[in-house]
């Protein structure tokens, strides 16, 4: 059985500056439903455009349906258990909602919700400070990417920047020295470059960080380093960056 996309994520390790993975996960979007649908939660989201959106289920087919913000109706998820699923949109970016479903309590009729879709703030870069942007400003941040899955392994896995940063600053990305199923080096500061660690800026899945194959419950330490350049005018009060990841199954 293939591992799913709902059982990869991405988790912060202890203060952002390396060493063990914790039990948080990194999360870019939230997603709010207008009124509650039975049976359904919505754990959080990603790669959408901001505003509003539409979830649709069907009590017939025992599918569901995204509409994400500015964009048009994804294909179906058909459920038949309980368990996380990923339901994404068409025409977004691959936008998408990850869902916890209680399959004995979905509605027996057909359902629709309006989905408002923010940006979380500050999950793991601070915010530039007047100083750093006029002197300049190097940060460094390490993450964990996981297989959570119970039993599967997945191979064929990589990283790379989907849209870089939408201010005066750039990102890049580079895979821990300790690398799968162990825990990444720790810095002393967010100014200290982590050891053993080379950076660079992929910007397609051709030219993707590549990881090695992962076992179930394995996880790799990333690392992020953020550069402001010496002044740097331009104000972005929703600045982000989106990296994507893909695994072959």
């Amino acid at each position: 059985m293939p591992v799913v996309l709902a059982d990869m994520k991405f988790y912060k390790s202890a203060g952002g500056l390396g060493g063990a993975i914790t039990a948080t996960a990194l999360l870019s979007q939230s997603a709010t439903l207008a009124s509650s649908l039975s049976g359904v939660t919505v754990a959080d989201a990603a790669g959408n455009a901001l505003g509003t959106g539409t979830l649709r289920f069907d009590a017939s087919e025992s599918a569901f349906y995204y509409t994400p913000p500015s964009g048009s109706e994804g294909s179906a998820v058909i459920v038949s258990g309980s368990g996380e699923i990923i339901v994404r949109g068409a025409g977004n970016h691959g936008g998408y909602l990850r869902l916890s479903i209680t399959f004995g309590s979905l509605p027996v009729s057909d359902q629709s919700r309006t989905v408002t879709i923010v940006n979380d703030a500050n999950e793991l870069f601070d915010d530039v400070t007047k100083a750093e942007a006029l002197a300049g400003s190097t940060e460094f941040r390490c993450i964990y990417l996981k297989n959570d899955h119970s039993t599967d392994g997945i191979d064929g896995a990589a990283i790379w920047i989907h849209i870089d940063a939408v201010g005066g600053d750039s990102i890049a990305l580079g895979l821990d020295p300790a690398g799968v199923g162990a825990t990444g080096t720790t810095i002393a500061d967010e100014t200290t470059p982590p050891v053993g660690v080379t950076f660079s800026t992929p910007t397609t899945e051709a030219g993707a960080l590549l990881i090695p194959a992962m076992a179930a419950g394995e996880s790799i330490a990333i690392w992020i380093r953020r550069t402001v350049p010496a002044v740097t005018s331009t104000a972005v009060a929703d600045d982000y960056s989106w990296m994507r990841f893909r695994i072959l199954v």
